[in-house]
């Protein structure tokens, strides 16, 4: 083909195909043809003929043949046509929302799950995986700690990447060393009262939150813990033995006051401990030490929470309880507040709105 063939475009209109057949060297019938297989080819078939691998004629032909030969259809009374917008009114079709409760009722989803599951469902779990991902990045990177910037020049020993030309001993003494150079600084944010690095756990806790609504269906702070044992479990068996601790501790501190909590337990109490290496994740101190903390790391939570998501992703794909489950929690998350409970907890701010309301009328 001529280089002039980059003057057929699929806007090109039909009574200047002549002209440009003329300039390009190609005939008229052949300059049309260049224009259909731009406008109706695959985009194979158009690479392959500007990149003369094929002719126009036979790009033209085999654009025909696809024309001819349409790709087979499902029969139209199997097909289900639920697009996103109309998801709030199908799902009102399966649920009775009435005032700050939901009534589940009894429906034939056999038919529509994969629609919705595609449409809505997994999209919302993807979209909330790449939220925390971005999330989580950033706030690692802008290194936003309550207390003195120590941490700003030392990350996780296994993530500093050593020079090419160490050797392994050397690189072995120098991971060595700062781990015990890590263990000292992880002093400076034990619990009771010194401060921590809180930004990224204030942020995971409520999507686990979040999530273990829609696994169980019901917006319950304990789902936070089936969540976390059931999947985050599948990855660290530490979080089935103190799952239910770490949220108590680092959940509900973090969520209601300014610090982690710490507990007691057969008169020992029992602190806490944000660490930057990975490897002390949920790890208990060794008792008979003074004191005795529980260790987390927010960025190894991250890293778990986000391996969860998946396993989370492939069972709605193949457990109907789950989805049934994801549509009783989301439809609880975004139930509206009544008048009656709206007045009786938020008067003062009830009366405000009422006012304005009525003045602005």
């Amino acid at each position: 083909m001529k280089a002039g063939k980059i003057l057929v475009t699929p806007d090109t209109r039909v009574d200047t195909i002549g002209t440009l057949a003329k300039e390009s060297g190609f005939s008229r019938s052949t300059a049309n043809k260049v224009k259909q297989v731009i406008e109706k080819g695959t985009p194979e078939t158009v690479q392959a003929m500007k990149e003369e691998r094929i002719s126009p004629n036979k790009a033209y032909q085999q654009t025909k043949k696809k024309e001819e030969k349409p790709e087979p259809q499902e029969p139209e009374e199997n097909k289900i046509h639920i697009l996103p917008a109309e998801i709030e009114s199908y799902l009102n079709e399966v649920f009775d929302v009435n005032k700050s409760t939901i009534k589940y009722q009894k429906y034939d989803w056999k038919s529509l799950d994969n629609s919705l599951k595609d449409e809505f469902i997994l999209p919302k779990i993807k979209i909330l995986r790449h939220s925390l991902d971005i999330l989580a990045t950033r706030i690692n990177k802008s290194m936003e700690f309550q207390i003195e910037d120590i941490f700003k020049d030392n990350p996780t020993p296994e993530t500093k990447e050593p020079e090419q030309d160490e050797d392994a001993q050397s690189i072995l003494d120098m991971a060595t060393e700062e781990s015990k150079q890590q263990k000292l600084k992880d002093e400076y944010i034990k619990g009771g009262g010194i401060g921590g690095y809180f930004s990224l756990l204030r942020s995971l806790f409520p999507s686990i939150t979040f999530l273990g609504t829609l696994y169980k269906g019901v917006d319950n702070s304990s789902n936070c813990v089936a969540f976390i044992k059931d999947y985050m479990g599948k990855i660290n068996n530490q979080y089935n033995n103190i799952g239910d601790l770490i949220v108590l501790i680092f959940r509900h501190g973090l969520m209601h006051t300014q610090m982690p909590k710490v507990i007691s337990v057969d008169g020992l109490n029992i602190g806490w401990v944000i660490t930057y290496n990975d490897r002390d994740h949920l790890n208990v101190s060794t008792i008979g030490l003074k004191p005795i903390n529980i260790y987390i790391s927010p960025h190894q939570l991250y890293l778990d929470l986000l391996n969860a998501l998946d396993f989370y992703m492939t069972d709605l794909t193949s457990k109907p309880e789950l989805l049934d489950n994801f549509k009783k929690g989301f439809l609880t998350m975004v139930l509206f507040y009544q008048e009656p409970e709206i007045e009786m907890n938020c008067k003062i701010g009830f009366e405000y709105l009422r006012s304005k309301i009525n003045n602005d009328i």
